[in-house]
């Protein structure tokens, strides 16, 4: 009975620690989003960070993204970004928004953004959420990086990057031309 007791521990020791995302979520003790590809609605970092289906894909963006690769770029950020609230809808589904996502969280924390003025949405393939959040907004494409001043829209950006996304966010924020992709 001994040795059995002594190889369940030993599994349960192995399991935990190789479990990353159960081992944070009870360290953090918050409660983490459990997201699939149809999931719809209000996100959090550390939901995409912790849940499973998300974590495959926003962890290695993350971590393989350094802002700091275009210095100018992120200093105009820097200068600017606190002056907007960020409106941000994502398929948590999307090659998009997978590649860029992660690298928008670099970015935003790389600039010290007030992260209280960032609010994130998943949307599903017809780019519609459970509470309908988006249908306000013109959701066509995703990622759809809103920005707004006292609430109302000051420009966004949709879908990919025309240069890179920090470029992009940069001439957004200093209020440089900008024109997304699908802008008529």
């Amino acid at each position: 009975m001994n040795h059995y007791s002594a190889l369940f521990c030993g599994l349960f020791f192995l399991y935990c620690t190789s479990c990353p995302a159960w081992a944070q979520q009870q360290r953090k003790g918050e409660e983490i989003q459990k997201i699939t590809p149809q999931y719809t609605g209000l996100l959090h970092k550390q939901d995409l960070m912790y849940s499973p289906y998300t974590a495959r894909w926003f962890q290695v963006f993350y971590n393989h993204y350094d802002p700091n690769a275009e210095k100018l770029a992120l200093q105009k950020i820097k200068e600017h970004i606190n002056e907007f609230e960020i409106l941000c809808f994502i398929g948590t589904w999307c090659p998009d928004s997978k590649r860029e996502i992660p690298k928008l969280y670099k970015i935003l924390e790389a600039a010290k953004f007030k992260m209280d003025h960032f609010t994130l949405y998943a949307v599903d393939y017809r780019k519609h959420s459970q509470d309908q959040y988006e249908d306000n907004w013109n959701i066509l494409r995703v990622p759809t990086i809103i920005f707004l001043k006292d609430g109302k829209e000051i420009n966004r950006f949709v879908e990919h990057p025309l240069k890179s996304l920090i470029q992009d966010l940069a001439n957004i924020v200093s209020n440089q031309p900008y024109t997304n992709p699908y802008q008529p």
